[in-house]
Protein backbone atom coordinates (compact mmCIF):
# COMPACT_ATOMS: atom_id res chain seq x y z
CA UNK A 1 0.00 0.00 0.00
CA UNK A 2 2.76 2.20 0.68
CA UNK A 3 3.91 2.27 -3.04
CA UNK A 4 0.62 2.91 -4.11
CA UNK A 5 0.23 6.15 -2.32
CA UNK A 6 3.72 7.22 -3.20
CA UNK A 7 3.22 6.28 -7.23
CA UNK A 8 -0.16 8.59 -6.88
CA UNK A 9 1.59 11.24 -4.85
CA UNK A 10 4.43 11.16 -8.03
CA UNK A 11 1.54 11.12 -10.59
CA UNK A 12 -0.16 14.25 -8.82
CA UNK A 13 3.39 15.58 -8.40
CA UNK A 14 4.41 15.14 -12.33
CA UNK A 15 0.79 17.39 -13.38
CA UNK A 16 1.57 20.00 -11.35
CA UNK A 17 4.90 20.23 -12.51
CA UNK A 18 2.96 20.32 -16.28
CA UNK A 19 0.74 22.88 -15.15
CA UNK A 20 4.22 24.73 -13.75
CA UNK A 21 5.68 24.44 -16.66
CA UNK A 22 3.33 25.15 -19.28
CA UNK A 23 0.98 27.80 -17.76
CA UNK A 24 3.71 30.45 -18.80
CA UNK A 25 3.42 29.96 -21.98
CA UNK A 26 0.02 31.02 -22.27
CA UNK A 27 -2.18 30.47 -25.26
CA UNK A 28 0.36 28.16 -26.92
CA UNK A 29 -0.09 25.27 -24.28
CA UNK A 30 -3.32 26.03 -22.84
CA UNK A 31 -4.00 22.57 -24.35
CA UNK A 32 -1.34 21.38 -22.13
CA UNK A 33 -2.20 23.21 -19.04
CA UNK A 34 -5.95 21.48 -19.23
CA UNK A 35 -5.39 18.08 -20.17
CA UNK A 36 -2.97 18.21 -16.92
CA UNK A 37 -5.36 19.66 -14.58
CA UNK A 38 -8.19 17.13 -15.97
CA UNK A 39 -5.64 14.76 -14.94
CA UNK A 40 -5.44 15.91 -11.82
CA UNK A 41 -9.22 16.03 -11.58
CA UNK A 42 -9.74 12.75 -12.05
CA UNK A 43 -6.77 12.05 -9.46
CA UNK A 44 -8.78 13.65 -6.57
CA UNK A 45 -12.07 12.39 -7.78
CA UNK A 46 -13.42 10.59 -4.76
CA UNK A 47 -14.50 7.01 -6.93
CA UNK A 48 -10.98 7.36 -7.75
CA UNK A 49 -8.37 4.86 -5.18
CA UNK A 50 -6.18 6.96 -2.94
CA UNK A 51 -7.63 9.94 -4.28
CA UNK A 52 -6.69 11.87 -0.63
CA UNK A 53 -3.43 10.98 -1.47
CA UNK A 54 -3.45 13.27 -4.19
CA UNK A 55 -5.61 15.87 -2.23
CA UNK A 56 -2.60 15.87 0.50
CA UNK A 57 -0.07 16.54 -2.33
CA UNK A 58 -2.19 19.41 -4.06
CA UNK A 59 -2.26 20.80 -0.61
CA UNK A 60 1.20 20.68 -0.11
CA UNK A 61 2.54 22.19 -3.41
CA UNK A 62 2.02 25.68 -2.25
CA UNK A 63 0.45 26.37 -5.23
CA UNK A 64 -3.32 28.59 -5.20
CA UNK A 65 -4.54 27.12 -8.07
CA UNK A 66 -3.94 23.66 -6.52
CA UNK A 67 -6.16 24.58 -3.40
CA UNK A 68 -8.76 25.96 -6.01
CA UNK A 69 -9.05 22.74 -7.99
CA UNK A 70 -9.61 20.80 -4.59
CA UNK A 71 -12.10 23.15 -3.44
CA UNK A 72 -14.43 23.72 -6.41
CA UNK A 73 -13.35 20.74 -8.23
CA UNK A 74 -12.44 23.43 -11.34
CA UNK A 75 -10.27 26.01 -12.29
CA UNK A 76 -11.15 29.02 -12.91
CA UNK A 77 -8.20 31.28 -13.51
CA UNK A 78 -5.18 29.47 -14.48
CA UNK A 79 -1.83 30.66 -12.25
Amino acid sequence: MKDARKNKWNECMLCIERVNKYASYENLAEEIVEDAINDIKKLIDPSESLSAVAKACLLSSGHEWAKEIINTRYLTVYL
